[in-house]
């Protein structure tokens, strides 16, 4: 779960050499997959209010249907219900939120007021990421994205037109202050927002002419955000529904967890008590749960020795 997003705007705005005048922003958010964009933008909506920020344009790099339109609740619910939205063309990933059941996603869109019913019919990121640049002082613009990097790649290999002479890597050289990007792991690792389109990743990284912040999964991955805002007693608001329907979810993904954990505890005690005094034992189980087999797997139990000469049990898959 990528809840760091407080921390990451913190690094985000703290990069930025806070003055007198607002930042000028375009936020990219893969909005759908995971809930801490949502988070994201209410926090960049409050930075807002403050002066400190001017939100030039919001822009999906997720094909998702209803990336779009919770873009749009977002916005229309802070009172910006003008800020230009645009979404991903062409080959891009289309991502949904990653639990069944009732969607966050699905709910926002049904409850708020918002515009744009589905992303398709919004603006060609491409089209707004040039006109949002073209518009804006030298080096005065900080791109933020925390999605894939789909849109900014198709942004380098704009060619000029009617909105700028200005190819898409000249255009970002001159108007682009810097880039400020959550995604990677560091040193090394997997991370969702780069791997979902590595080549885009790859391409963008190499490519991009200006300053590069990244602000990794390592750096937040601790820090979870939500409970208290849950806890605030604030009603029809599109933030705190979302992180209530995801936090149920995650209790009742708990909860089946400890079911399975409870029923590994007592088979490892019975094999305990029964195996003692065995090495190593290889066998083939079937996992069964409230009746249901849910897979075959392929077992070793390995004893191990511990402190005052007892034995710990180990399953290793």
């Amino acid at each position: 779960m990528k809840s760091y997003i407080l921390y990451f705007f913190l690094i985000c705005f703290m990069s930025c050499h806070r003055t007198e005048k607002p930042v000028n922003l375009i936020f990219d958010t893969d909005m759908a997959p995971d809930y801490d964009d949502v988070g994201a933008l209410a926090l960049l909506h409050a930075l807002a209010d403050s002066g400190e920020v001017n939100i030039l344009a919001t822009i999906s790099s997720n094909k998702c249907a209803t990336a779009v339109p919770c873009i749009d609740v977002i916005n229309t619910y802070f009172g910006r219900p003008d800020i230009p939205i645009g979404a991903v063309r062409g080959e891009a990933a289309d991502r949904t939120t990653w639990h069944s059941g009732l969607r966050w996603t699905d709910e926002l869109p049904m409850k708020y007021p918002h515009r744009i019913l589905t992303t398709a019919d919004s603006e060609d990121a491409l089209k707004l990421y040039r006109r949002a640049l073209a518009q804006q002082s030298d080096q005065s613009v900080t791109i933020v994205t925390v999605g894939f990097f789909s849109n900014l790649q198709n942004l380098l290999l704009s060619e000029p037109d009617e909105i700028s002479p200005l190819s898409g890597k000249e255009l970002i050289k001159k108007k682009v202050k810097q880039l400020v990007s959550m995604a990677g792991s560091f040193p090394k690792g997997r991370e969702f927002n780069i791997y979902v389109d590595v080549k885009a990743s790859q391409f963008v990284i190499r490519e991009w002419p200006t300053p590069i912040l990244f602000s990794g999964f390592e750096i937040g991955s601790q820090i979870f955000t939500g409970k208290k805002l849950m806890e605030s007693g604030i009603r029809n608001n599109p933030i705190v529904d979302t992180y209530t329907i995801v936090y149920h979810k995650i209790i009742q993904m708990v909860e089946i967890v400890g079911i399975r954990q409870l029923l590994w505890l007592r088979f490892v005690e019975h094999l305990n008590t029964l195996m003692w005094k065995m090495e190593r034992l290889s066998f083939m189980m079937m996992e069964v749960i409230h009746g249901k087999r849910i897979r075959m797997v392929n077992m070793t139990v390995l004893f191990s020795k511990c402190p005052k000469n007892n034995k710990l049990l180990k399953l290793k898959i």
